[in-house]
């Protein structure tokens, strides 16, 4: 009896399978390092533009130290109940291309930074820094550490508490 399916057919269908799984192995490997993320973080460097005039300075004293909390539900800033300070309800990350943020390498090599992984974030409701959700507001290190674009031009080296 002769089977319904040509070989080409049948390559095709395990060459289209193949490509699912290779889809959501990436798909899970994006959500293992959006995971890297989440926890306590504090303030170990500050690192601004070489070029301009600057509102804030290198390692500027406001925000070294200063500590923030990230998880699955909010994006925020430890600070007073009354705090005026950015927060994030329901953050959903977007991995970014490789080259989205170049402008920012001279600042993150200030921050000892050579190799990181962009992201940006979308608030479902409230907001978080100056940039739109293509914009990199994140970069992941290899070695675990955040740098965050915050206002001011300001690049914000982030440690786990």
């Amino acid at each position: 009896m002769k089977s319904r399916f040509s070989f080409n057919s049948s390559f095709l269908i395990m060459l289209s399978l193949t490509g699912c799984a290779a889809t959501m192995d990436a798909a899970k490997h994006d959500q293992l390092r959006e995971n890297a993320l989440y926890g306590s973080w504090h303030v170990a460097g500050v690192a601004v533009s070489d070029s301009g005039v600057q509102a804030l300075e290198d390692n500027d004293p406001s925000f070294m130290g200063r500590r923030l909390s990230f998880n699955h539900d909010q994006l925020a800033w430890k600070a007073s109940a009354d705090s005026t300070e950015d927060v994030c309800n329901g953050p959903v990350f977007h991995k970014l291309p490789a080259m989205s943020g170049a402008e920012l390498k001279p600042q993150l090599h200030k921050l000892g930074i050579e190799k990181a992984v962009p992201y940006g974030v979308e608030c479902k409701t409230g907001s978080w820094g100056p940039l739109d959700k293509e914009s990199p507001a994140f970069f992941l290190a290899q070695d675990g550490t955040l740098a965050l674009s915050w206002y001011d031009g300001g690049l914000l080296k982030l440690i786990r508490d």
